[in-house]
């Protein structure tokens, strides 16, 4: 079951928020049958800054999934018009206004990295910067992966879902 499904459910709401950005993967081939044979791939990425001893084992191209609330009113009128005389009209009738709240989700591309000592989503805006040793739970998806360090989750659309949930579950062995 794909993370959109999971999240908005099935109905006509899906059909009508926006649709996420296409994404080809940037993911090696071989790199993706080192971690089926159960090995981590090890990659040279020179746009990642890495600490002593840390070694970047997937990169991905990925975009961030959070919900955005929309709140506004929705006015309904009803009502008629007599005309008494020219120049003199008698209106009867009424309104009623409502809240509404709408849930939408929000994409933020970016790429994935994992490495052997943190998690990092680089984008423009809601980028982040995690130690795996702070990852309490994984979530796969069909299309994605889900990270929980601490309270706070992280839904990413990730091409290659699959070898990043891989990758992490090799790593945390």
């Amino acid at each position: 079951m794909g993370l959109l499904t999971t999240l908005f459910g099935g109905g006509d709401f899906v059909t009508r928020c926006p649709t996420p950005p296409s994404m080809s993967s940037v993911f090696p081939s071989a790199a993706a049958s080192a971690l089926d044979s159960g090995t981590l791939p090890v990659l040279n990425i020179s746009t990642l800054i890495l600490i002593s001893g840390e070694v970047c084992h997937f990169v991905d191209k990925s975009c961030l999934l959070t919900q955005k609330t929309i709140r506004h009113t929705r006015h309904r009128n009803s009502g008629t018009s007599f005309r008494i005389a020219k120049g003199i009209t008698y209106h009867t009738g009424g309104g009623l206004s409502s809240p509404v709240e709408e849930v939408i989700p929000v994409y933020t591309p970016g790429y994935l990295y994992i490495t052997n000592k943190r998690v990092i989503f680089t984008a423009r805006e809601k980028a982040f910067d995690k130690k795996l040793s702070a990852l309490s739970a994984l979530t796969p998806y069909s299309d994605a992966v889900g990270l929980q360090f601490g309270s706070r989750t992280f839904n990413l659309l990730v091409p290659s879902a699959y070898s990043a949930q891989r990758t992490i579950e090799l790593l945390t062995r």
